[in-house]
């Protein structure tokens, strides 16, 4: 049998261990590894994709899809939060024929200046909040149609005196049979803490197990993406969030139907990119899981939609990306990418 048809087997018993203890939610630390790392992936309504295009900005969220092609293209991203935090990232490729192709980024997440205060409410020294993320990212073909990839990452935390540092590894493969059809599975965040926030807390990963597949049209410039997310967790609902009547205040009661649906469709992104010309696309994306979850009781909007566009002109190309999560809550995200060849 072929070491490539090994691949899922032997990923799945290494890791089992995780799998049966893993959470979501904001039940774990260093949350800020699950943002998404590109307006590409933002506009399609996620934090991961299998698009085997040689778009180095997917490289950090899927390093299965590295390969060659990557080699000496630098990327930058940078996004706008509230309250002036500010999410930025940077990434650059490089190829070596006979070990594969590497792509090292760093990730910084700046939460601003706070004043500090004492439990007594006297003011303290004003203090600095951010996250820290250094990844070394490896990838390479097995055979015609198979890959895998794989990523190093190191993050460091300092909130005021509370200081975390932590080790994580993503591993990942990809199927690759043509040029129009991709589908990938990858174990996301599989780490430990070398050091804790404090001497009573223990820190833990947003580890997560996620399948998506791509799909562009024969006649149509059309490529649909379908991201399956935290399948090591069924039940994604948020217990203390309850469904109640606006004007009487009573829970409402769900069938069986709508509940099974409900937690179904909380796994389920969807995605689409309409590209008219090679340098030119437009993208959409709907995440029914952050709709449910960021939505008002009395006026959902648009939170869960997501909209973007990219475009190329010679060795730069440009992405933009607006992620709606809440009425009051909207993301902005940008992109530079250079090919230095």
């Amino acid at each position: 049998m072929k070491i490539s048809k090994q691949i899922p087997l032997i990923i799945t018993i290494v890791l089992l261990p995780y799998i049966l203890s893993s959470q979501v939610g904001g039940r774990s630390d260093y949350m800020f590894l699950q943002l998404p790392t590109s307006p590409r992936i933002s506009a399609m309504g996620g934090n991961f994709l299998s698009i085997y295009d040689g778009d180095i900005n997917l490289a950090l969220s899927n390093p299965s899809l590295i390969n060659s092609s990557m080699h000496r293209k630098l990327s930058l991203n940078h996004t706008g939060h509230k309250a002036k935090t500010s999410h930025s990232f940077a990434s650059f490729g490089y190829d070596f024929e006979k070990v594969g192709s590497f792509v090292g980024s760093v990730m910084y997440i700046n939460y601003g200046k706070f004043d500090g205060y004492d439990e007594y409410g006297e003011p303290t020294n004003p203090f600095r909040a951010s996250d820290w993320g250094f990844n070394i990212g490896w990838g390479r073909m097995l055979d015609s149609v198979w890959s895998i990839g794989a990523n190093l990452k190191t993050i460091s935390s300092s909130y005021e005196t509370y200081k975390s540092v932590g080790i994580a590894v993503d591993v990942a493969g990809s199927y690759v049979p043509n040029p129009t059809f991709s589908s990938s599975l990858i174990f996301r965040n599989i780490g430990a803490a070398l050091k804790n926030y404090s001497y009573y807390h223990k820190s833990t990963f947003p580890f997560e197990i996620q399948l998506a597949f791509s799909k562009k049209l024969a006649h149509t410039p059309f490529r649909y993406s379908v991201l399956l997310q935290h399948l090591q967790k069924w039940d994604l609902t948020v217990p203390e969030k309850l469904e109640m009547d606006p004007f009487t205040g009573e829970v409402r009661e769900k069938s069986k139907f709508a509940d099974f649906s409900d937690k179904l469709f909380r796994h389920i992104v969807i995605g689409g990119e309409f590209m008219p010309s090679k340098n030119f696309s437009i993208r959409i994306g709907y995440n029914y899981h952050r709709r449910q979850e960021l939505k008002s009781e009395f006026r959902a909007g648009m939170s869960g939609f997501s909209f973007g566009a990219g475009f190329r002109v010679s060795r730069f190309q440009f992405n933009y990306a607006y992620a709606a999560y809440h009425l009051v809550a909207a993301q902005n995200y940008f992109n530079l990418t250079v090919d230095i060849n």
